[in-house]
């Protein structure tokens, strides 16, 4: 997909949303660098205000240099950008489901408080193709298997959208060597010990999965939904 497409595609998409301000979640990896970029050219063109939000969850050394460089893209695009942190985690229960869930609860927050009704998240159908098979896995239902949505309320005055949820990360990687964008690599997105990332590894290591088939079977279950 090339860059002409992929600015259609978010015109596309946003177009759907009546906005004065929009937000996007930054964590600072290729996907959200790629999301970043694009919607901050979309906000150019349209003179829509956009702003940017990272979520530091304290799990790891190294975070505070990231997101530096995250400020530092954002300072480039004329984007203001604001860090939360999460102070929550006990030691109890799943990691990843609590990060997931405090991330996108510290999300609400921070677009109520700036007016923000609508914010973008950058998955892609990679992520979705993942999802799909981790709820295979667990035998989930055709509600399940419609795995990521392309927009929900996350919290009454707060929609998540998802552009992004039908471009492959290839497609992205390919723009930002391109365009020489700066990300972050987080090594805990190699950690076979993690669910997503042991399915991540499956589909690399599988050329007869389709990761863009997988994704739009997704999709089809969602509209039938």
């Amino acid at each position: 997909m090339s860059k002409t497409q992929l600015a259609e595609l978010i015109a596309r998409q946003m177009s759907f949303h009546d906005l004065k301000r929009f937000g996007v979640a930054v964590s600072g990896g290729g996907d959200s660098i790629a999301l970043l970029v694009l919607m901050a050219r979309y906000a150019k063109q349209t003179g829509i205000a956009l702003h940017a939000i990272s979520v530091d969850h304290g799990l790891r050394d190294g975070t505070d240099a990231e997101l530096s460089l995250v400020s530092a893209q954002c300072a480039k695009l004329d984007v203001p950008h604001t860090v939360v942190y999460w102070t929550g985690w006990d030691g109890a229960g799943n990691l990843q489901s609590n990060a997931r869930d405090a991330r996108y609860d510290l999300i609400a927050k921070w677009a109520k408080n700036h007016d923000i009704d609508v914010v973008a998240l950058g998955h892609t159908a990679d992520d979705q193709a993942e999802t799909l098979l981790m709820r295979l896995n667990r035998a989930s239902g055709s509600d399940g298997l419609a795995a990521i949505r392309p927009a929900r309320l996350l919290q009454p005055g707060v929609m998540l959208v998802r552009p992004l949820l039908a471009v492959r990360k290839a497609d992205l990687a390919a723009l930002a060597a391109a365009d020489a964008w700066q990300q972050v690599d987080d090594p805990t997105n190699r950690d076979l010990r993690h669910d997503r990332t042991a399915i991540r590894a499956l589909l690399a290591a599988t050329p007869a999965l389709d990761a863009a088939a997988l994704a739009a079977s997704a999709a089809h279950l969602a509209a039938d939904a």
